[in-house]
């Protein structure tokens, strides 16, 4: 579940980091980290911009890193309107 709490402005920002949680494959890039920002009504996820002078590498297998963990539910408190006030749109080829 990822919880989304909207400022006096009605915006949020944060970050989902995620690996194997039993290696240390991270370093090789063995990673997600997503970042999310809720403004005007509409929540959007990018990957995270790198460290500054950070590699950007994949694991040994050269394959990204995948996970079969989803987001299952977005709760976004603080949303005038309640759940009607927003939509859910997602890209083809996501899940």
């Amino acid at each position: 579940m990822q919880v989304v709490a909207l400022d006096a402005d009605g915006a949020a920002e944060g970050d989902l980091y995620m690996d194997d949680g039993r290696s240390f494959a991270f370093q090789r890039g063995a990673q997600l980290h997503r970042r999310f920002r809720f403004a005007g009504g509409k929540l959007t996820s990018a990957p995270a911009e790198r460290a500054r002078g950070a590699a950007l590498t994949l694991p040994l297998s050269g394959e990204p890193f995948k996970t079969d963990v989803v987001v299952e539910r977005i709760v976004v408190l603080g949303l005038s309107g309640g759940s009607a006030a927003w939509k859910v749109r997602h890209r083809v080829g996501s899940r």
